[in-house]
């Protein structure tokens, strides 16, 4: 997730008010904390594909457009590149989290 927003951060989807390229480090933050979210309270987007969609354009795309309001966050680009980009990114992402927390259930037991 953070090697996910840094590559965003590189071309130029969002900013940080900051020096810095690199993630501020209260998203490093969120970012070492959300795993613990995955398979508790957002374990009902695993049961379907279609779940995972959902949750990518409707909450972790709409953090990005909502945290510009109240963070040092910037969305340089127009609401049109930059919404569908964050849903594909955050599909691709929760699409791998299940597909490797899948592939560990199966090696556990």
């Amino acid at each position: 997730g953070i090697t996910m927003d840094q590559l965003l951060i590189l071309l130029g989807l969002f900013q940080f008010n900051q020096i810095s390229s690199a993630l501020p480090l209260w998203m490093i933050g969120l970012w070492i904390l959300f795993p613990t979210t995955l398979f508790h309270g957002l374990r009902w987007i695993w049961s379907k594909s279609t779940w995972i969609l959902f949750a990518s354009a409707g909450g972790a795309s709409l953090n990005y457009v909502l945290g510009e309001k109240i963070t040092s966050l910037t969305l340089p680009l127009s609401l049109q590149i930059t919404a569908p980009t964050l849903i594909i990114a955050w599909s691709c992402y929760l699409l791998m989290v299940r597909r490797l927390s899948q592939s560990e259930k199966v090696h556990a037991t």
